[in-house]
């Protein structure tokens, strides 16, 4: 294959002699290798060998068609082979117009700013946002395009400040720490919403690599606006104390410990987030609420709550569990809340209280996830719409439909999701329940193996 520029073998076969010419011939060559938009001289001189480069192809259809209407006293061969290597010259001509006139396509005219959100929204298509350590991601492909993308993508930090950083994917840890880094710092100063998880062992030996990691993101916790960790030893925890009142824009935080990190009791407390004033969303898993400090401004301004731990989780802690009650009363303004405890064994519901029996009014709950029956038969969500009760453990939840069933009876909501798990039922509190939810559009009934039917 030729070395030849493109356009200026085109400018050789049209008969250019002019240096100068030749000169924006090169230049425009090596235009025709980048999506970089063309200057005003390029845009002239596009329209220029536009018009030469059709007028050797008509006067290359012309002699084609003289040769072929022309028959050859020579040989028979002769005009074939002629034909033939005009028709080539023919096709290369037309190719090297079709790149030329490339250079005034309207895809490099599009201004960076439109790229950069055509690039968010394939971003944002990604659940977890961008996975630091997998060079197979969107973002670092988009800048395998070409120069000019990954100019404008090296450029817009949002593209770089929504982050999965995964350490199991870390083979070299100073090179891993170095590529956050870089990722880090593209972001500039766009605030950062991420996913910290770590999937290995929890032998002492094996946590250099989530200390090292995680110790560079809190560089960086000013910027912090939601952080999710999944994986993280207890001790690890207690290490994001040093973020402690450098939380100023966190608004949401989820915190999963390492699912065997359970030993000797533990009595220190989270405080990370004791000072965090624009918290509003709470996600804790394998620990208790009562392990973890809040911003007291968390009482006025916390309006999601998730809590999954298991009863041994508890002895861990020793601690007392909050029932549902209690944080619906520590945190007045919540809407949205997921109290969850899971037992080893079977688990019974307490028989409801009689309908005249007075309850607390709570307003602003409008989705509720639960898995032990005493609080639930003590209050009222008069707006509440999506509803998930039971998950016992091993076994099914004796007792849970005549619960919901009170609770439904007492609040009068409009409720339009329903998921009952592990739960006993038979056909006439199915019924009852299915009367009193006239607005419901989804009902999901899981068994586990096992659901107990009575005719």
């Amino acid at each position: 294959m030729s070395s030849t520029p493109p356009t200026l073998a085109a400018s050789r076969i049209v008969g250019s002699t002019n240096a100068s010419l030749d000169d924006a011939v090169s230049n425009l060559s090596r235009l025709l290798y980048t999506n970089d938009s063309p200057s005003s001289q390029h845009a002239v001189f596009v329209s220029e060998w536009t018009r030469l480069l059709d007028d050797s192809i008509v006067q290359l259809d012309a002699a084609i068609a003289d040769a072929s209407a022309v028959p050859s006293l020579i040989s028979s061969t002769t005009p074939c082979a002629s034909i033939n290597e005009q028709k080539t010259q023919r096709a290369n001509l037309r190719r090297l117009r079709d790149q030329v006139q490339s250079v005034n396509s309207t895809v490099r005219q599009v201004p960076p700013e439109i790229w950069q959100q055509i690039f968010l929204f394939v971003h944002q298509s990604s659940d977890n946002g961008m996975s630091v350590f997998d060079r197979r991601d969107p973002v670092y492909r988009i800048g395998q395009v070409c120069q000019k993308w990954r100019r404008i993508s090296h450029h817009c930090p949002r593209l770089w400040s929504r982050l999965y950083v995964d350490g199991t994917q870390v083979s070299n840890l100073s090179r891993g720490v170095s590529h956050l880094r870089t990722v880090l710092e593209r972001s500039c100063r766009a605030p950062l919403d991420f996913i910290f998880g770590y999937e290995g062992s929890s032998r002492d030996e094996e946590r250099e690599v989530p200390a090292r990691l995680l110790s560079l993101l809190m560089q960086y916790s000013s910027r912090w606006r939601s952080a999710e960790f999944t994986g993280l030893t207890f001790l690890e925890a207690l290490l994001l104390r040093s973020v402690r009142g450098q939380i100023p824009h966190l608004q949401s935080v989820g915190l999963a410990l390492y699912v065997e990190d359970i030993g000797s009791e533990r009595a220190d407390m989270v405080t990370a987030f004791e000072v965090a004033p624009e918290l509003s969303q709470v996600n804790l898993k394998g620990i208790p609420l009562s392990q973890v400090l809040l911003d007291p401004c968390a009482k006025q301004n916390l309006c999601s709550l998730r809590v999954n731990h298991s009863a041994a989780a508890d002895l861990m802690f020793s601690c007392r569990t909050p029932t549902l009650s209690d944080v619906l009363r520590t945190y007045p303004k919540l809407t949205n809340i997921s109290h969850r405890r899971s037992f080893l064994d079977a688990v019974t519901w307490p028989t409801p209280p009689p309908l005249d029996t007075p309850r607390t009014v709570y307003t602003n709950i409008t989705s509720l996830s639960v898995a032990d029956g005493d609080s639930i038969n003590v209050i009222s969500l008069p707006n509440l719409t999506d509803l998930d009760a039971g998950f016992g453990g091993r076994d099914f939840v004796e007792g849970l439909f005549p619960c919901v069933v009170s609770l439904l009876q007492h609040s009068r909501c409009r409720l339009s999701s329903l998921r009952l798990q592990y739960a006993e039922w038979d056909k006439d509190s199915m019924g009852v329940l299915l009367s009193l939810v006239p607005d419901l559009e989804t009902l999901s009934i899981s068994s586990g193996g096992c659901r107990r039917l009575r005719a």
